[in-house]
Parts: structure tokens; C-alpha cells; sequence
């Protein structure tokens, strides 16, 4: 049987009981590494197109968009934004060793920023 890890977007509830996951899937833990790795092509073309200090930040911004444009609901769209979602989900070391520590579900969930389309990302681990 393999070993799945969900991956999630979901908006901050903020009091509500359920909220609808933006994009939620399962990815074998082995493959976790490839997943993210195939992100790079896409987070490298979002970083050209504007000034971003990191290569997280480039990410978060092309999920948001995505987002903002109600992409999240094209499945086409889904299949971009998902390795991107692996990427962002393993690009540090704490993260990576959440991951390697048996979570079962990774993701962030998402408040609106100050200025459209930014969203804020805060990681969530569950066990």
C-alpha cells in the first residue's frame, strides 16, 4: 500500500465550520521530491515575469493569481498549480523534515493580503 501525503489550499475559514478546499490531492510520499522538482520550470517562467525576491515568494504569487482568477476550478489549471503546491509545501528544511516525520496532510491555508491578488501562505502539518 503506498504511502500518501495530502496536499491542500484552503481559504481561512474564519469562524465558518467548513470551507471548501481550493485544491486538495494525494501524492505518494516517494514522489514527493519529483513533484517539486517539476515545479521549477513554472516557478522559473513566473519569476521572469516580475521582480520577486525568492523563489517561494514567485510561487505564492502565481498560486494566487491562479486563485484570484478562479483558476483553482479549471482542472487544467489544477495540473499546474499542484507540483506547485508540492514545491512550496517541501522548499525548506523544517518543512521537508514535517513531511519526513509522517505527516499525512501538508498544505496552507490562505488569508487575502493587502493588496489583490496577494494571499498570505501559512504552512499547516497534520499528523
Amino acid at each position: 500500500m503506498a504511502d500518501v501525503v495530502q496536499f491542500f489550499l484552503k481559504m481561512d475559514a474564519e469562524g465558518e465550520a467548513a470551507v471548501p478546499y481550493l485544491l486538495t490531492f494525494g501524492l505518494d510520499r516517494a514522489h514527493i521530491a519529483m513533484a517539486a522538482e517539476s515545479a521549477r520550470p513554472i516557478v522559473d517562467a513566473i519569476k521572469d515575469s516580475g521582480e520577486f525576491a525568492s523563489d517561494a515568494q514567485a510561487a505564492e504569487h502565481g498560486l494566487s493569481e491562479a486563485i484570484v482568477a478562479d483558476g483553482h476550478l479549471d482542472p487544467e489549471v489544477q495540473h499546474v498549480m499542484a507540483p506547485v503546491v508540492v514545491y512550496l509545501a517541501s522548499d525548506t528544511p523544517e518543512k521537508l523534515a514535517a513531511i519526513a516525520d509522517g505527516a499525512k496532510r501538508v498544505g496552507f491555508v490562505l488569508t487575502p493580503g493587502k493588496v489583490p491578488p496577494q494571499l498570505i501562505f501559512r504552512f499547516v502539518v497534520e499528523k
